[in-house]
């Protein structure tokens, strides 16, 4: 850290909280930590010692090696295929450190136009490291950092690190402070519980700046505030979205009313014709995606609160979890509920009775509650989802994110029904349909003719407009939804 805030790095807004150096290694606190966990090999215990080389080389490799080279070491060296090793990645930048910042040693040079590091670089830095002046210079620097680790590693170091991370605000680059609770799930409560889905997500935007488009399932205005036209502000992407059939938004393409697919056989004729019973918006639409599964807990509460509400409602809910409802639920809503397996969710947000969308806030219906002007209140469960909840309520303001009550991981039904009465009832309410408008105006804005979507396309497959936005969705649909 070079003049930066104690405990934060110069490059971006981050805690320290390493070295994550198992502790029987430096501090010695927990004496039975000595390791990571996990090894891609089984590492050997060497009983090797004393001065001479000692090598990690695969056993395929030993081979390879110049012709009497194991027998003119044998005497003072080990080969071994694995070792429990402390790191090993992130290489040139890291060499340059250990040469010109920390001073701890040398990084041997490419030899000019070759791409190989030659044996004579080798031994020079070698020598340099374990014999004369310099290797004194450079042991003084290394326990310098080793001390230094040792000292991060205590404990009121730590809980310095650490204090109360999750009050703590995340800043990042074209959003606006947020909470450990709204950050996207995988890099905050569930970073550890399902850390591989994590990896899977993030490894998608390892190569990002190496393509030559990138496109988002966003529209002009929706996440462009002070950047260019078309361009998202937290890295440069083309605007293509909102990727919404058109005959909901702008009805130049009068067929195109859906996605083309649906994991179920959708019961619109019993929908329509139930919500056609039922006055302009006075009726809230519930689901939790194609994928969402509330846990029985939160599946009571919003039960509850739906039936505390007193509005009317259309759930769907797969046939299975019925039966995990609250006892009495299902007879005591007969008159003012229908629920269903499965719906076409898009015919049912356009309909005129729909008065809000209680939601998992995943990032498909999400946009479609925004381009249609419904007002949502989201109970995020994971993924994304936090996050979009987050702006439905504070930055869009189309809506309420519907809060876990602290310690329990559970959005009780009375918050259920005071986002519901907020978005369906008094002032509020009136406000949260005003800014849906306003944001529904947008998204036909973005599909209709000389909208962001299209001059997006344009530049992306020609200048036959119509026949660029069919493209378009054809060709990205399953990488944006």
């Amino acid at each position: 850290m070079f003049g930066c805030e104690v405990g934060e790095s110069e490059a971006m807004k981050a805690t320290l909280i390493g070295p994550m150096i198992p502790s029987a290694y430096l501090d010695g606190r927990i004496k039975d930590d000595k390791g990571y966990g996990s090894s891609l090999m089984k590492p050997r215990r060497s009983v090797w010692s004393g001065s001479g080389l000692s090598r990690v080389v695969c056993e395929a490799h030993i081979a390879k090696l110049p012709e009497g080279f194991v027998e003119a070491t044998r005497d003072r060296a080990l080969l071994v295929s694995w070792c429990n090793q402390l790191e090993w990645s992130d290489q040139m930048n890291d060499a340059k450190f250990v040469e010109e910042v920390w001073r701890v040693g040398y990084r041997a040079k490419e030899e000019a136009g070759e791409g190989v590091v030659k044996s004579v670089e080798v031994v020079r830095c070698l020598k340099g490291v374990m014999e004369g002046e310099s290797s004194v210079e450079i042991r003084e620097s290394s326990k310098k950092w080793k001390d230094l680790a040792v000292k991060a590693m205590r404990e009121e170091a730590l809980i310095g690190a650490l204090a109360n991370p999750i009050s703590a605000p995340y800043l990042v680059r074209g959003l606006p402070a947020l909470s450990y609770d709204e950050l996207p799930s995988f890099v905050g409560r569930h970073w550890l519980s399902h850390a591989e889905h994590g990896r899977v997500l993030l490894n998608q935007f390892r190569n990002h700046e190496d393509a030559d488009w990138l496109f988002v399932n966003g529209f002009e205005g929706l996440e462009t505030q002070g950047c260019e036209v078309g361009e998202s502000e937290a890295m440069k992407a083309t605007l293509i979205g909102p990727m919404i059939p058109s005959a909901y938004l702008d009805g130049r393409i009068k067929d195109d009313k859906g996605y083309g697919s649906s994991l179920m056989k959708p019961l619109s004729e019993e929908c329509m014709e139930w919500l056609g019973t039922k006055p302009s918006q006075s009726v809230v639409f519930v689901s939790f995606g194609s994928f969402g599964i509330l846990f029985e807990k939160q599946l009571a509460e919003v039960a509850t609160a739906l039936r505390e509400s007193n509005f009317n409602f259309l759930w769907v809910i797969k046939e299975a979890h019925i039966a995990k409802l609250p006892e009495g639920f299902v007879e005591a809503t007969r008159d003012r509920a229908l629920l269903v397996s499965w719906c076409n969710q898009l015919e049912v947000l356009a309909h005129e009775s729909i008065g809000c969308f209680l939601t998992h806030c995943g990032w498909n219906s999400t946009l479609e509650g925004l381009s249609l002007g419904v007002p949502m209140v989201g109970v995020p469960q994971w993924s994304d989802q936090m996050n979009d909840a987050k702006f439905v309520e504070e930055v869009w303001r189309v809506g309420y994110r519907a809060k876990e009550e602290a310690g329990e991981g559970v959005v009780k039904s009375v918050e259920v029904v005071r986002c519901l009465k907020g978005v369906m009832e008094g002032e509020s309410s009136v406000e949260i349909r005003e800014s849906s408008k306003k944001w529904k105006d947008l998204a036909v804005k973005a599909m209709s003719e000389g909208g962001s979507c299209g001059r997006s396309s344009d530049l992306f497959v020609g200048d036959d407009l119509d026949e660029g936005l069919v493209e378009i969705r054809a060709c990205f649909a399953v990488v944006i939804r």
